[in-house]
């Protein structure tokens, strides 16, 4: 998504991972002691308005890993390169996207359902030009606190996470809701879709904070490669925007179990 912002500057950081690339961050289903699960993607995404163009190219890093008594563990690094060309101005960019940690813990429910608290932490990131060198600011640090639901049985499943995120910076603060849907082909195969919202509840302090509002389909597939390896295929779209120009993407990702 390449930015001409509320708060009135042009950025060309993906302030959001791509929902699509990693489902399992909405997952109330936490992993059972010393069992992980890594998600490993390239995504490529292109967003055009006007005489702007923004594309990007990123690597994405997730993973979990069971601690046992109900707590999981995990995290999401993204970077990549980014291009922007606007009248008057060009860049190309090398950096992070995005990095967080978190902590959850999931709490007993009914046969079928899950429930889960997750506390998380987003590290600040920044990329560098690779024209002329200079070291543009991305997202400021932040906290959130969600809550996880689901409900699953052996060919379907719905999950939903929302959160509030509370930048410890200019960022303005935001809600975030994920929903994410699927059916089993086969145990080990699925279609999935998601959505996600991203909506700010407050206004950036100054010119350079983050604001934008933001809501976006994913739908992928994902198949077996072998015992402990699936292949995820995918892609998005944003539906509606403010603060920002929409686009569309597509990725491939292997997931290691």
């Amino acid at each position: 998504m390449g930015y001409s912002g509320k708060a009135g500057r042009l950025t060309a950081l993906l302030l959001v991972g791509f929902v699509g690339s990693a489902p399992a961050m909405a997952s109330p289903w936490g992993q059972e002691a010393r069992k992980s699960l890594l998600i490993s993607k390239i995504d490529i995404y292109k967003a055009e308005a006007g005489d702007r163009h923004f594309e990007q190219l990123t690597s994405d890093d997730y993973g979990e890993l069971g601690l046992g008594r109900g707590w999981t563990i995990g995290g999401q690094v993204i970077a990549g390169q980014q291009e922007i060309d606007t009248p008057g101005y060009a860049d190309v960019r090398d950096g992070l996207v995005d990095a967080t940690l978190f902590l959850q813990r999931e709490i007993p429910a009914e046969e079928g359902h899950a429930l889960a608290v997750q506390a998380l932490y987003a590290f600040a990131t920044d990329a560098t030009s690779v024209i002329d060198g200079r070291v543009h600011e991305g997202r400021d640090p932040a906290i959130e606190v969600s809550g996880l639901w689901g409900y699953g049985d052996e060919e379907t499943f719905l999950t939903a996470k929302t959160g509030a995120r509370a930048s410890l910076g200019d960022d303005a603060d935001e809600l975030r809701l994920t929903l994410s849907a699927g059916r089993h082909l086969t145990p080990r195969s699925m279609v999935m879709l998601d959505l996600a919202t991203t909506l700010s509840v407050t206004e950036a302090e100054d010119e350079g904070g983050t604001d934008y509002d933001l809501i976006t389909l994913s739908p992928s597939l994902v198949v077996p490669l072998g015992k402990w390896c699936r292949l995820q295929v995918g892609g998005r779209a944003d539906l509606w925007g403010d603060g920002l120009d929409t686009g569309a993407g597509a990725f491939i990702g292997l997931w290691f179990e």
